[in-house]
């Protein structure tokens, strides 16, 4: 079985060397080789075999064949085919009740502005600077007060001493002519005399409620204990009015008199009184 393998393997490797080797040897004259249909196939399927062209006088070997690569085949790209388009389904229809029917209202009755008085101008000029310009009332002419207190004497020849200390009350009168004048005129009766204030002049402080005030008033007087003898004399007084609306005040005063010579030193000098009052007109 070896020695059949190795015959084997030589046959075939003469069978096919043979046909290349006269390939090799001839291929450039122009001998005639005669080979047999088996070498000539054989030939053609070895690596330096030529196509054998055939002719009257001679065998001429052709040229090998050039290899022409074959052309690229041109392949379409794939065509992707887009997925359909989604159908859209509308909603079933929802049935909604009609609206309630909508009534108009009324319409309002026509507004009828009330007619409006036009004024002169030059006049509502003048009424706009009185009102800025315009003052406190004025208080009620004619007051009347009664006050009631204390008088005594007053010795002033080592300091000031009081004696003779009694009760007194006065009526009064006033006529006031702004918030910062008025005339005045009071009877004062104490236990051992009685003066009149005949006319004296009073000046408040023009304020609105509380009304500081001093006045000076020529005075007449007389003792109980010298009927018929009158002596004449100065008064003066300070005090404060507190001005209740227009028509009523309280008031509280200090006077004090001074009487010429000697006369009247038995006299008390120095009053405090307190009172209140009604006003008219």
């Amino acid at each position: 079985m070896r020695r059949m393998l190795q015959i084997v393997a030589v046959s075939g490797a003469v069978g096919l060397s043979a046909p290349a080797w006269a390939c090799s040897r001839h291929a450039g004259g122009s001998v005639a080789i005669t080979l047999g249909q088996f070498f000539l196939r054989f030939g053609l399927a070895l690596p330096c075999s030529t196509s054998i062209e055939v002719r009257s006088d001679s065998v001429v070997l052709a040229p090998p064949p050039v290899y022409v690569p074959p052309a690229p085949a041109y392949m379409a790209p794939p065509v992707v085919m887009a997925p359909p388009p989604v159908a859209s389904v509308a909603p079933p229809p929802v049935y909604e009740p009609p609206p309630p029917p909508v009534v108009a209202a009324p319409p309002p009755p026509p507004m009828v502005a009330a007619p409006v008085a036009a004024a002169p101008v030059a006049a509502a000029a003048s009424v706009n600077v009185r009102v800025e310009k315009k003052d406190p009332p004025r208080p009620a002419f004619l007051g009347l007060k009664y006050l009631g207190g204390t008088a005594a004497l007053v010795d002033w020849s080592s300091g000031m001493d009081l004696s003779g200390l009694g009760y007194a009350h006065s009526i009064g009168l006033e006529g006031r002519f702004n918030r910062w004048l008025a005339l005045r005129s009071d009877l004062e009766m104490r236990s051992d005399s009685r003066s009149w204030d005949l006319l004296g002049a009073k000046l408040w402080v023009p304020t609105e409620t509380f009304k500081p005030y001093a006045s000076v008033s020529l005075a007449m007087s007389e003792a109980y204990s010298q009927p018929g003898k009158v002596h004449w004399g100065v008064v003066g007084a300070a005090g404060i009015d507190i001005w209740l609306g227009k028509h009523f005040f309280i008031e509280a005063e200090a006077r004090y008199r001074v009487s010429p010579g000697d006369c009247c030193r038995a006299e008390p000098h120095l009053t405090g009184l307190v009172g209140a009052g009604v006003a008219f007109f």
